[in-house]
């Protein structure tokens, strides 16, 4: 069946807002007349993240690499949001009220009229007022000075550069930065200080910061164990914290490659023991009534995109409903920390070792939470990637098993299919939301899936 969900007649640019050559092209032009004496030259431009709103806007979060007329060269991030024409001068007033002074010589926000677009540049974001003051080196160094024992520095250390790299960036809700600091200890030789920092849109920064500490200690070292960042210092009027840098890869660059399924026992391993490791500072938990009704609502919210599908995800979305309501919230399984994300993507790997980060939703829950969501992740590699789906089955079963061999409990098969059902529901929502063209090709194969995992919780 052909779906066609790059058309939308209230955001007719939505093709061009989404395509990295007109985009590198527009952003040129657009530097070109803001900031002339620059003489930018765009190289070229990735798209981080996209988020597609039917009929009512697209944002694109574009990194741009740009070289200047001194032959240096600088990535910058910047989000670019498409309106319906209507809405465009009321969405542009607003982000000028909303826009704080320049923090460079990058105009906080800009007005594209003739595509209806409204872009902002890092580090301006309306609903991150504090992230101007987050990257200043200013502040930054001021920081450094006055925590000297929570970075590992003698008193008195001084910190005389500062250099900020963007690594992630979700506009309105939160960004990962990397710091080095060049700081001289009082008696000692100027060395860099590495570290990270994650800012929030509110105080749940606080929560992770704690949480994540609690684990850390909690763990420990050795074999098996996944290794936890230490976070050294919290920014409460930033709603930032810092933590140590942990140097690795990520374990997502294994898709597709032979070391992935020596890597899965690993992985499983370290959940597991994750699992068994009681520790405090931690909130609400998971469980099956509140992934439910998310999913269902997911189901729904795809058929507005996919609206010759309505039938079958209505479908879909009762058979979830009826699975779920012959579970028990908790039925005898103990409530464990949750990572609440666990997948690939959360992972690093550095020699034997695996360390593990993005601790926003870790809570008390369900142990299904996170074995599922790291098995429905493997699984959507078949769509995203291209991998051979019985593969992928394959070393999901090796993780379970190798899991159950780690903990107390044993896993309940439909129980954990369900959640694996839901989930790629939500997936799936996330990639129409994101526009992924490499996902959208294979719509009716989602479905298949989400079909056999909720036929296997029904059965």
């Amino acid at each position: 069946m052909r779906r066609d969900v790059m058309t939308d007649p209230q955001l007719p640019q939505l093709r061009t807002v989404v395509d990295t050559d007109a985009m590198s092209r527009l952003f040129e032009k657009h530097f070109r007349v803001d900031y002339p004496e620059r003489d930018f030259r765009v190289e070229g431009t990735s798209i981080e993240k996209v988020y597609y709103r039917l009929h009512k806007h697209c944002g694109v979060l574009h990194r741009v690499r740009l070289i200047d007329a001194n032959g240096e060269r600088s990535r910058h991030w910047f989000f670019v949001r498409h309106f319906p024409e209507s809405e465009l001068a009321k969405r542009y007033e607003k982000a000028v009220r909303k826009a704080s002074a320049p923090a460079s010589f990058w105009k906080p926000v800009s007005l594209w009229a003739e595509h209806a677009m409204v872009v902002w540049a890092f580090p301006h974001d309306p609903r991150l007022a504090q992230l101007p003051d987050v990257v200043n080196p200013d502040t930054v160094a001021k920081l450094i000075e006055s925590n000297p024992g929570n970075l590992g520095l003698p008193k008195g250390t001084h910190c005389t550069a500062v250099r900020c790299e963007q690594i992630k960036y979700m506009p309105g809700k939160r960004v990962v930065l990397r710091f080095e600091a060049c700081v001289t200890p009082p008696d000692g030789a100027p060395h860099t200080l590495a570290f990270f920092a994650k800012t929030y849109a509110d105080q749940n920064s606080k929560y992770v910061f704690d949480a994540m500490e609690a684990a850390r200690k909690a763990i420990g070292t050795g074999p098996g164990r996944m290794e936890i960042p230490r976070a050294t210092l919290h920014i409460d009027h930033l709603h930032t914290y810092w933590q140590e840098e942990w140097s690795g890869h990520s374990m997502s660059k294994l898709y597709g490659e032979e070391g992935i399924a020596a890597a899965i026992p690993r992985v499983a391993t370290a959940l597991a023991h994750f699992h068994s490791t009681p520790f405090s500072n931690l909130g609400e938990a998971f469980y099956i009534d509140a992934v439910g009704s998310e999913a269902i609502e997911d189901a729904y919210k795809i058929a507005r995109f996919l609206p010759e599908d309505e039938e079958r995800l209505v479908s879909l979305a009762e058979r979830i409903r009826a699975a779920a309501a012959r579970f028990g919230p908790t039925d005898s399984f103990p409530a464990v920390p949750i990572h609440g994300a666990f997948r690939m993507s959360q992972l690093l790997g550095r020699d034997d070792l695996l360390g593990m980060t993005d601790f926003d939703a870790t809570a008390l829950g369900d142990p299904h939470y996170d074995v599922a969501e790291f098995m429905s992740s493997l699984l959507y590699q078949s769509f995203r990637r291209g991998l051979e789906r019985s593969d992928l089955f394959t070393m999901c079963e090796d993780f379970r098993t190798e899991y159950e061999r780690g903990v107390s409990w044993t896993l309940d098969p439909k129980r954990l299919s369900w959640f694996i059902s839901a989930f790629t529901l939500e997936k799936f929502h996330g990639t129409l939301k994101g526009l992924e063209k490499s996902v959208l090709e294979h719509i009716d194969d989602v479905f298949d899936l989400v079909e056999r995992t909720i036929h296997d919780a029904e059965n």
